[in-house]
């Protein structure tokens, strides 16, 4: 039936095409429009401005006003050259000349308007891109807006992945940050028909923000507006049309329907409306591809698909209220429901390790801005997350885990019922003088998370590699006793069994505040300074102190926009001990729960009593945070060179050096001490701490120092096309890959110090629209990275630090014979003996991946022709604030001409309300048909290969990467989407 339908789908949709000269009788031959968005020098939009169009050789013009979302519209313009001015009281005239409209086309122009000194006219040239002083126009930044979002999936999570690549490597290894509408988010993306501009890497040094500026995704939502407009998409997929995952063992069966819409309004003239929604039904797979034993113990391998399929559905009404003339209200609301079976599958993980979860979310936003006279904006934000998540195993049996062959039994997560309440608060306060753009502010976030949980509650065997799991099978089939499979190598090598309370709850809180001064000392000069103070609870460091500098100097001259910039700038970034790692110290702390973990243990495959774990002498497993423990951060010096190639056309050239510093880690602090252990004898080695078992202990110890350079380019070809991308190099050490990462040897970090798996060396992305004949638009973009660095090791644990992570050395001329594994990596020694240098960390690198998406749209248009804006027809915003929240320089600030800072870094907007470039016409209502092609070139994007030199897998990937290079279940996959626009 979802064949048939996929079929039919098509063929419509090819019939449509086709019929494309009969439908275009609805267009008018000789009438043009002429649309875009006008801004102040911050990018913030200006409503209320007069926007007048004149024919060149004269006659009558027409004028109009922007409407609350600063866009101007002029509809059926008849072809020709004209002469177009903008005027708000408080900016510079802005003139464009010998605008040429032809008829058919719908030609876009934005306009960014400059700050009045004396009474000026701005005489504009044919530039389209143009390089500034002002710190949020930074050239390596990206913006993505309405064309450009068609490049994009529709999916929020392939969106999210494909946003995350386009940011480029951050620093460290905790990657970027997104934020939506200001507020700072981890996942859950809104539905992509809900955004209006996406902007990456802008204003990298600015104090308002924690995070680092390389790698921070901001995202800006529709407000409403004050005509009714709709939009309604669906997207679907079968696997009719795709190519197969390799490691998938069946035609999976893989589908997936995706429905969104909004509509958006007036409600009174003081008040207007958006509402969107997303229904998604998916159908993934878990694809299995793992070495196990059949009936008759032998090694064979497995592959099997297992379906997973996934619901969600996501609701949003946002409303925009002007309470005064200065004084603007908005309010959203986001409703998310979600449920997902059979997840936790695949790779080595078999059908038995799987869990169903169901998710549900609430957000509410409230934006309240303010302008306090000319030069005042005050800005209020709080935003509130509930959200409660259910987690059930499919099995309640003890994992059985095979290192580097398969992982079976239960779930070792368990039952699991977390709720997260989120609270944030922000207020920032801007004031516009002569030569400075001043703005401070605050920001309290509280997290209370309820947390209970059975992980682990079911016990989990380790065993060191499949021969030993084949030899215990064997070994109890025949009736051997426990001592007799361990004499013959087999036995697992660990077991762990954590009992005690499941419910836990934890209270996190961190406050920041910041003050920054963009000041212009010269037309052609800024100076960008700032200070942020930052604290938060549970840890011992209370006083984190960020200072930030920046300048950007225009090369050529002061009195006209420079061809070249040169920026440079310096910050300290500080991470927070997140919530996560509250939670697992304060559940695992010895009294809520404890772990056991026995060496070697003689009972599998039984489950033993907590008595019986004391017979046996298992040792507790306790979670702690170091006394001493500071908060991460890292200083990142910046310089770049901007350049203005062409009238359409910017580069850029980025040189970032990071430091990282007191970067967290996981270490076993009661480890055994270095040559007292011996893998042989489990109880065997002197601890520090004799009475206590192992205490894994977060760290503040590592570091990390990355060097990058980044080239940028944007063209903008107003009519036809924009591209944008980026090339990275990346060059990184650090002796942590992240919080949760166990050093090789507990008692020398710095052994670890070198490659990351963080450590990708280069990253390209390619991205844009081009507009062809007959209404046709092409989006391609292009994904590609080098290896992912991964670790080898020995599969054993040869420390005694019950963590399985120990390298292997060089093999030597001396190494006996026994313990030498060639590989195409080298010839390792697998049973290095204390103080023996081990091979680098990360030592093998994974193959490369790439990745080229392309969506083809097609718009009709029909019904009637709509109708011009007019004064009476504007937004009641007449003051210019924008209903988001977001607020520019307004009419009457006495800012310095260019305008350096930004009042409204939350509400940018440079998109109509009606919500999609695609269907842009001047007629009344438009069908947009699409294919969207994800790794058009069917390119297998592999995953790292395993790293154990143990596994009969070593050296090969059983799965594809992820992210932005492959689909679930899919190689190549094709969407079809139809959208409707009125």
């Amino acid at each position: 039936m979802r064949l048939n339908f996929a079929k039919s789908f098509f063929l419509f949709s090819l019939a449509t095409l086709l019929l494309a000269p009969e439908l275009r009788i609805f267009a008018q031959a000789n009438l043009g429009n002429l649309t875009g968005t006008v801004t102040d020098p911050s990018s913030a939009i200006v409503s209320g401005a007069k926007v007048t169009l004149t024919p060149a050789q004269g006659g009558e013009s027409k004028t109009i006003t922007t409407n609350q979302q600063g866009v101007y519209d002029l509809r059926g313009v008849e072809g020709g050259t004209y002469n177009l001015s903008v005027e708000v009281p408080g900016f510079a005239i802005f003139v464009r000349e010998n605008i040429v409209i032809r008829g058919g086309q719908t030609q876009k122009l934005d306009i960014s308007l400059a700050i009045q000194v004396e009474k000026q006219e701005v005489q504009v040239s044919d530039e389209s891109t143009k390089l500034d002083v002002n710190p949020s126009s930074n050239a390596g930044a990206i913006t993505i807006t309405e064309k450009d979002l068609d490049a994009f999936s529709d999916d929020p999570d392939e969106l999210e992945a494909q946003l995350t690549a386009l940011a480029g490597p951050s620093a460290g290894p905790n990657g970027g940050q997104f934020y939506v509408d200001g507020f700072t988010v981890e996942n859950q993306l809104p539905p992509k028909n809900s955004i209006r501009e996406i902007r990456v890497n802008q204003n990298p040094f600015s104090s308002e923000y924690d995070k680092l500026g390389y790698g921070r995704i901001e995202i800006f939502t529709k407000p409403g507006t004050n005509q009714f407009h709709g939009k309604f998409t669906a997207d679907g997929n079968d696997l009719a049309f795709d190519t197969r995952d390799p490691f998938v063992a069946q035609e999976p069966g893989y589908h997936s329907l995706l429905v969104t819409g909004d509509v958006s309004g007036p409600l009174s003239k003081k008040a207007s409306f958006f509402f969107d929604f997303q229904n998604r039904n998916v159908r993934n797979n878990g694809a299995i591809s793992a070495v196990v034993l059949d009936p008759n113990f032998n090694q064979i391998p497995f592959a099997q698909t297992v379906p997973s399929p996934a619901s969600r559905t996501v609701l949003g009404p946002r409303i925009d209220y002007q309470l005064t003339p200065t004084n603007t209200l908005s309010v959203t609301y986001q409703f998310w429901r979600e449920h997902q079976d059979n997840q936790g599958i695949g790779q080595f993980a078999l059908a038995s390790q799987g869990y169903s979860l169901h998710s549900l979310q609430h957000i509410l936003r409230v934006n309240d801005t303010q302008v306090i006279g000319s030069r005042i904006v005050n800005e209020t934000h709080f935003q509130t997350m509930q959200q409660a998540y259910v987690q059930t195993p499919a099995s309640q049996l003890p994992e059985i885990n095979v290192i580097g062959a398969f992982t079976g039994g239960g779930s070792n997560e368990g039952s699991l019922n977390y709720h997260h309440h989120h609270y944030e608060l922000d207020n920032d306060t801007s004031i516009s003088l002569n030569k400075h753009y001043v703005k401070f502010g605050a920001r309290l976030r509280t997290v209370v998370e309820p947390y209970l949980t059975t992980g682990n509650f079911n016990g989990a065997y380790t065993f060191s590699s499949l021969n030993a799991y084949q030899i215990t099978q064997k070994g109890l089939a025949q009736g051997l006793t426990p001592a007799q499979i361990a004499a013959l190598g087999g036995g697992p090598s660990q077991f762990t069994l954590t009992v005690g309370q499941p419910f836990v709850r934890i209270f996190a809180e961190d406050t920041g505040f910041y003050f920054t001064d963009d000041w212009r000392l010269r037309s052609n000069f800024t100076l960008s300074y700032g200070l942020r103070f930052e604290t938060q609870n549970y840890i011992g460091d209370h006083a984190d102190w960020a200072p930030r500098l920046g300048i950007a100097w225009g090369i050529g001259g002061s009195n006209r926009a420079p061809k070249t910039v040169l920026r440079a700038g310096f910050g300290i970034f500080y991470d927070r001990f997140g919530s996560t790692l509250q939670l697992q110290a304060q559940t695992l702390n010895g009294i809520n729960q404890t772990q056991y973990i026995v060496r070697n243990p003689s009972f599998y495959p039984s489950i033993p009593s907590l008595a019986g774990l004391a017979s046996v002498q298992a040792a507790t497993t306790t979670y702690q945070v170091a006394s001493n423990l500071r908060s991460p951060y890292t200083l990142q010096w910046a310089s770049s060179l901007e350049r203005q190639v062409t009238k359409t056309t910017t580069v850029s050239l980025t040189y970032l050096y990071s430091q990282g510093v007191h970067q967290l880690l996981t270490n076993n602090i009661n480890a055994p001490l270095p040559g007292t252990f011996n893998p042989a004898l489990p109880l065997s080695g002197i601890r520090p701490f004799p009475s206590r078992g192992n205490i894994y202990e977060y760290e503040s110890v590592g570091i990390f120092k990355q060097n990058q350079i980044i080239a940028n380019f944007n063209v903008r070809a107003a009519r036809n096309a924009t591209f944008f991308g980026f090339y990275s190099y990346n060059h990184v050490n650090s002796d942590t890959n992240g919080p949760s990462s166990f050093p090789d040897n507990p008692y020398d970090i710095a052994a670890d110090y070198g490659r990351p798996t963080f450590g990708i060396r280069h990253r390209v992305v390619l991205g844009g629209s081009i507009s062809l004949k007959h209404g046709f638009l092409l989006s391609p973009l292009v994904n590609f990275q080098s290896g992912v660095p991964f670790n080898i090791t020995v599969g054993q644990d040869l420390s005694g630090s019950t963590i399985f992570n120990q390298r292997p050395a060089f093999a030597t001329s001396s190494t006996p014979a026994a313990d030498i594994a060639s590989t195409r990596y080298g010839t390792f020694n697998i049973a290095p003996v204390p103080g023996q240098p081990l091979i680098p960390i990360d030592f093998g690198t994974g193959p490369n991946s790439f990745v080229m998406n392309l969506r083809v749209s097609k718009t009709f248009a029909f019904g009637n022709k709509t109708g011009e804006h007019s004064a009476g027809d504007t937004s009641v915003n007449t003051q210019g604030i924008q209903s988001q929240g977001g607020v520019g320089f307004r009419p009457g600030a006495a800012n310095p001409a260019g305008g350096a800072g930004n009042l409204g870094s939350r509400g940018l907007s440079n998109t109509s309300g009606s919500g999609g470039s695609s269907g842009s016409t001047s007629k009344r209502y438009s069908l947009t048909f699409s294919a969207s092609g994800r790794n058009i070139f069917n390119n297998v994007n592999l995953a790292p290969p395993v790293g154990n030199l143990t596994s009969p897998l070593f050296g090969r990937s059983n799965a594809l990467i992820g992210g932005p290079y492959s689909f679930a279940g899919t190689n190549r996959r094709i969407d079809f989407q139809v959208v409707f626009n009125f």
